[in-house]
């Protein structure tokens, strides 16, 4: 009886993380749906203008239909430039050395409160900050202060700008591609999501005094050996 028991119970805890690995798997394929969806939906919008654009064109030498057409072309160029980006990250792991966060983000022209040493990619992490950067410049206001807290095995940075925060109806989705607000191409901040995944954090955004966009990075050890950040198979 009991080892009928014991078997019963292995095949539904069985059962259930295959559940379990299905739901997820679907869900993953239900959210690459609605990329794909999204990016083809992005990228239409330029082109349809670039079209018309170049229409007018062939008809008539008209210099403002070429500015338009430039203009367009550079919204294209942008965004898939972006979504490369966005797969590499997705698709690389990261190189992670210990950083000083405070001398780091200080190096990348920021005022910087707090301390924290982390193991982390720098050229990675670099790409987080101008991302921000750039979403303060087209969203908010410039300066962007960072606060750095340790919590637990790692530390939260957070980026926080001088403007007057997100939108409350936007905050729940600022992370998710495409989501601009109709300026930019709405990857800026799913890049910053997709650089905390890849070094095995997570990342947060709220009304911080301005909008704020945390990371959370783990703990460098105290002692690295040699060698350990670029470890045999990266």
């Amino acid at each position: 009886g009991t080892e009928a028991g014991d078997l019963g119970e292995a095949l539904n805890s069985m059962l259930g993380r295959i559940e379990t690995a299905f739901d997820e798997r679907t869900e993953s394929e239900a959210r690459l749906r609605r990329f794909v969806a999204d990016a083809s939906h992005e990228l239409r919008t330029p082109l349809t203008a670039l079209k018309g654009y170049l229409e007018v064109l062939r008809r008539k030498n008209e210099p403002r239909a070429l500015e338009g057409a430039l203009r367009e072309a550079g919204r294209m160029e942008a965004l898939l430039a972006g979504l490369l980006r966005l797969s590499r990250l997705e698709a690389l792991p990261p190189q992670r050395v210990p950083l000083d966060l405070r001398a780091f983000l200080e190096a990348q022209g920021l005022e910087v409160q707090g301390e924290g040493r982390v193991l982390a990619d720098p050229e990675l992490l670099a790409l987080a900050v101008e991302n921000v950067l750039e979403n303060a410049r087209r969203h908010g206001r410039l300066p962007v202060r960072a606060e750095l807290s340790r919590e637990g095995e790692g530390v939260w940075v957070w980026l926080v700008d001088a403007g007057p925060g997100f939108p409350e109806d936007l905050l729940p989705r600022v992370l998710e591609p495409f989501v601009h607000g109709g300026k930019g191409t709405g990857l800026g901040l799913a890049l910053v999501a997709a650089v905390a995944r890849a070094h095995g954090g997570r990342v947060r955004v709220e009304n911080r005094g301005g909008a704020g966009v945390g990371l959370y990075l783990p703990l460098a050890p105290l002692k690295v050996s040699p060698g350990v950040p670029f470890g045999e198979g990266g």
